[in-house]
Parts: structure tokens; sequence; C-alpha cells
């Protein structure tokens, strides 16, 4: 995978957890998990990884998914960093990184929960 695949697929988890949030959805929490276990396959940068998953992990809590068991389930399909790091976070949760502290912003839409930073809003 490249990298350009990489930031589609990522782009496509952060809506996938925002709508997840929305629509109280866990199978849309632990799609968006999965798409970032694959972006990460393509060898991007760690600091846009640790961005991304705190907004999915936020919305996962959102959605009332059980949050360290999703992660712990779809830590066992990635790869070994990815394992790692949801495993992590799996056992430190809810004493994670917040959405604020990456940048993130939450907004209320016309569809529901949204969230915005200085560069991008989902």
């Amino acid at each position: 995978m490249d990298r350009g695949l990489g930031g589609k697929l990522g782009l496509f988890g952060l809506r996938a957890a925002v709508l997840g949030a929305r629509q109280h959805s866990a199978e849309l929490a632990r799609a968006s998990l999965v798409a970032f276990a694959i972006v990460d396959l393509a060898g991007g940068d760690i600091r846009d990884t640790l961005i991304g998953l705190t907004l999915i992990v936020h919305c996962a809590r959102l959605a009332v998914v059980d949050v360290p068991a999703i992660l712990r389930e779809t830590a066992a399909i990635a790869g070994a960093a990815m394992e790692v790091l949801y495993g992590e976070w799996a056992e430190q949760f809810p004493n994670v990184s917040g959405i604020g502290a990456m940048g993130w912003r939450e907004v209320e839409t016309e569809e529901g929960v949204g969230f915005t930073t200085k560069v991008r809003s989902f």
C-alpha cells in the first residue's frame, strides 16, 4: 500500500468514527480502528496516527462502545506497531490523550456531533 492510498483509508477511518458516534454504532467504530491498523502498514508518521486515534477513541466512547474491548479485538489483527499501541491504549483507557491535546474540537452540526481542527472538519 502506498501513502496516497493509506491517506484515503485514513480519511475513511476518521469519517467512519464520526458516523459511529452519531449512530452509536460499534460496527463503524470497529471499521475505523481496522482502517487505521491497515494504514499503519503504509509506514506513515506515528504522530499522524496518534492524532487520528484520539478522535477515533473519543468517537467510540460517544458511540457507547466498550473501548478497551474493541481496541484489544482490533489489536489482534493489526501489525506489530499498532498491536502494541492499541493494546497500550486499551490498558490505559480512559486515561489516554484527549481530542483537545491533539488539536481537535467537538462541534455540533446539522448532522449531529462533528469535529474540527485548524486544518479540517468532519
